[in-house]
């Protein structure tokens, strides 16, 4: 498991990328298929955390916000977005395993 470099997140699934932008503005892509993230950024006024998790984007380029948690403290924040990391990593494998059973695939249209 990648240990994280921010000083919430002590580690965070393999197959996940962390990306930090600042120190109130952290994502974590998922590495086989990209427009899958999830995203913490803190609002200044008052300094609430808030969690995205996004899955995909339409057509216009536009994310796909799957859940947003705002008015999070800092600590709640990172854990929210860790434990979405980790059930989105089971989702994902559940569906490699459904797919590659039936044959078929759930790949984005990038990856095809």
């Amino acid at each position: 498991m990648p240990e994280s470099e921010t000083t919430s997140l002590d580690y965070y699934p393999d197959g996940w990328t962390e990306v930090i932008h600042g120190p109130s503005y952290v994502e974590w892509w998922y590495n086989k298929n990209n427009p899958i993230l999830v995203r913490v950024e803190v609002d200044d006024t008052p300094p609430d955390y808030y969690v995205t998790a996004i899955a995909g984007t339409n057509s216009k380029g536009e994310e796909n916000h799957v859940a947003v948690m705002n008015d999070l403290a800092k600590s709640n924040a990172y854990k929210v977005a860790q434990n979405l990391m980790y059930a989105m990593n089971g989702i994902i494998h559940y569906a490699d395993e459904l797919c590659s059973e039936s044959g078929s695939s759930h790949q984005s249209k990038s990856e095809k």
